[in-house]
Order: structure tokens, then sequence, then C-alpha cells
């Protein structure tokens, strides 16, 4: 291949110079472009151009891998939060239970021991009387033992992740929630 058949690119084609020809009429062409005459100079401009972009692409490279971080920390913690939440609820839920079912051995307490007993009872009425006496004896004990988880329950603190403080676990704040 002759060097009058191989075409080429001007070299200021970085600075947009358009002209493609002959290899024996570069000479001719660099001499007569102005893209080509003034490339020198732009040279360092465009390098230092091309570096600041480089390290501003990895700046702000740096800078989003960082926000990719924050979210991702942020989705965990929305979820250790909404756990925590969860977990408040189910505990309001049990202790509603524990509450209604203390006033229900109350109630149940309270007319067990107002009733009038007999004095001239049959055997048949003591028998009854002492059933009464284990049901009402297995139903205090029963009302202490869930008298006992309410007030450890009530004293129990539980450590929010997140928070400074320790919110104190008690039935009337844990309804707040």
């Amino acid at each position: 291949m002759s060097d009058s058949s191989q075409f080429v690119s001007c070299p200021a084609a970085n600075l947009k110079c358009s002209w493609t020809g002959p290899l024996n009429e570069l000479d001719i062409h660099v001499q007569s472009c102005t893209l080509a005459i003034l490339q020198p100079l732009f040279a360092p401009i465009l390098q230092q151009y091309q570096d600041n972009q480089t390290e501003e692409y990895l700046r702000l490279k740096i800078e989003y891998e960082k926000l990719q971080q924050e979210r991702d920390i942020l989705k965990q913690n929305q979820q250790a939060s909404e756990q925590i939440v969860q977990l408040f609820q189910n505990q309001a839920q049990k202790n509603q239970q524990l509450e209604r079912e203390i006033e229900r051995l109350q109630r149940l307490v309270i007319r067990l021991c107002t009733r009038p007993t007999n004095t001239s009872e049959s055997p048949a009425s003591s028998s009854q009387a002492n059933n009464q006496n284990e049901d009402s004896t297995s139903i205090k004990r029963t009302l202490h033992e869930h008298d006992t988880q309410i007030k450890l329950l009530a004293r129990r603190k539980i450590a929010v992740p997140g928070r400074n403080e320790n919110l104190l676990f008690t039935p009337t704040n844990i309804r707040s929630f």
C-alpha cells in the first residue's frame, strides 16, 4: 500500500477537526489547520480537564458507595424498628390477656370469699366445700403467679437500638406504640 492511498485523520481530531485524507497530504493540511496549530497549546489544558474529570468521577463513585452503605444501614434499622414495634405490640396483647385473666380470677376469688358458708353441712356439701377450698387455693395461687409475672414485666427494661435511653416496659406506655 502506498502512502498516497492510505487515509488518515488530522492530528487535531480530538479537538473536533473532521479532516481525513491521504497520508501524503497530511503535512499540507496540518500547516493550514487552525486546530492542529493550536493543539500543542490545548494539550495541557485538555490533560488537566481529563485529570479533573477522572478525579471527580472517582470522588463521586466513593460518595455513591457511601450513600449505598448508608441506605443499606437505614433499611436494616427500619427492619429492626419494625421488629421491635411488633414485639411491643405482641407483648402489649399478652399483657392485656394477663390483665383480663387477673380480673377474672379476682372476681372469682371475691365471689368465692363472699359466698356464705353453711354451718350445718351435709357430708355431700362438706365435700363440695373442700373442692371449693381447693379451687379457691388453686385460683389464689394462679392469681399470685399472674400478678408476679405482671410485676416482673413492669420492672423489665428493654434497650431500644439507636436510642440513648432505655424505655420502661409497662402496660401503660406499651399501649402507646
